[in-house]
């Protein structure tokens, strides 16, 4: 039996407050970007199983641009000893597992589920199903945080069918 690998899946992009990405996620609604691109960053120094979302925006010196809203959200983790599920702290693994005291644990958060089908050679196509945030308070003032809400399907290829 061959491993099972997510074929869909609704998510939310993490890490929008880094790199000016907040304004980046502006720029994203108001061009009404809807399809964003996955990419595998296996190098990337705090988890080798990171994915990052981008989307290819026009380029006010003319052109287009890609741009990085953010990563996937990878942050699951199973006690090896129990499998209970807990989410991590921070950008670890918890210290003790809250079911049995365990401290070893595998992690398996969505990032890893959708690099390892990745790697293997999946594709999947990534969609903006709402921009978030930026509204107005009652005060007046904005909102501060801007997020993306996101659907993620495995490509499906089929074998073209001739004649009958």
């Amino acid at each position: 039996m061959g491993t099972k690998y997510p074929d869909k899946v609704f998510s939310k992009i993490v890490g929008t407050t880094f790199d000016n990405r907040q304004e980046k996620i502006v720029r994203a609604k108001e061009a009404g970007a809807a399809m964003l691109h996955l990419e595998r960053e296996p190098e990337n120094a705090y988890d080798p199983d990171a994915i990052g979302v981008w989307v290819e925006l026009y380029s006010k010196e003319g052109g287009y641009e890609t741009i990085q809203l953010g990563y996937i959200s990878n942050s699951e983790y199973a006690c090896a000893d129990c499998g209970y599920i807990m989410p991590g702290r921070g950008k670890g693994a918890p210290s003790a597992c809250s079911e049995c005291d365990g401290t070893e644990f595998d992690r398996i958060g969505l990032a890893t589920q959708l690099a390892q089908a990745m790697d293997s050679g999946i594709s999947y196509t990534c969609k903006v199903l709402e921009y978030t945030g930026g509204d107005m308070k009652e005060d007046g003032t904005e909102k501060k945080n801007r997020g993306v809400n996101i659907f993620i399907e495995m490509l499906k290829i089929t074998e073209p069918t001739y004649g009958v």
